[in-house]
């Protein structure tokens, strides 16, 4: 996450970069990543917020690499962050960069209101309620009416018909029990309460 933040900091080239906006370019990276590999390059977890998709403990993230002289805040009026140490470019693979690039080169432009607003667009995430997290699984879904017809499944569906599922539905549950427990978000136990 470190090395993704520096990396849309030295490309934001003193164009304006602020808070918002880089968490929404974090969560279009791993999202574009996920849906060519199943894998994503921040190695981050999200959540549902008002202005759109954070990053778990953002604010921490970014005050300790001001303590650690990785970046510095702006004065008002200027860039919110400015880096000053270069990004790693070896942690990144060959498709990494290149979403990393396309990335910056579809976002560093445009206004923060218009990427909070497309981050919007994710039919996940008009799914969900503020404060949970946001799966790629589900936010890698295109279509807004198959994520409506995943949700009813997945409301409908019985302890049975779950432990008789196919291996898919299986391997699709344990990945959202991962999620959950990486997350932090809601302890598995919680559910059972």
């Amino acid at each position: 996450m470190v090395n993704t933040i520096l990396f849309f900091l030295h490309e934001a080239n003193d164009k304006t970069l602020g808070k918002i906006k880089l968490a929404k370019m974090l969560f279009f990276a791993d999202l574009k990543a996920y849906k060519e590999s199943a894998q994503t390059i921040a190695e981050v977890d999200y959540i549902r917020m008002p202005r759109g998709p954070m990053p778990v403990e953002f604010d921490k993230t970014l005050n300790s690499m001001k303590k650690s002289g990785l970046i510095r805040r702006g004065k008002r009026g200027e860039n919110p962050f400015f880096p000053l140490q270069p990004y790693d470019s070896s942690i990144f693979n060959e498709e990494e960069l290149a979403s990393l690039h396309q990335v910056a080169k579809d976002f560093l432009s445009q206004y923060t209101d218009t990427v909070v607003w497309l981050s919007h667009k994710n039919p996940a995430w008009k799914y969900l309620k503020h404060g949970k997290y946001i799966s790629f699984a589900l936010a890698s879904v295109d279509s807004e009416e198959e994520v409506k017809e995943l949700i009813a499944i997945a409301n409908k569906l019985t302890a049975t018909e779950i432990i008789e599922g196919s291996p898919e539905l299986l391997a699709s549950l344990k990945r959202g029990i991962e999620d959950a427990r990486r997350g932090k978000l809601y302890p598995v136990d919680s559910l059972f309460e």
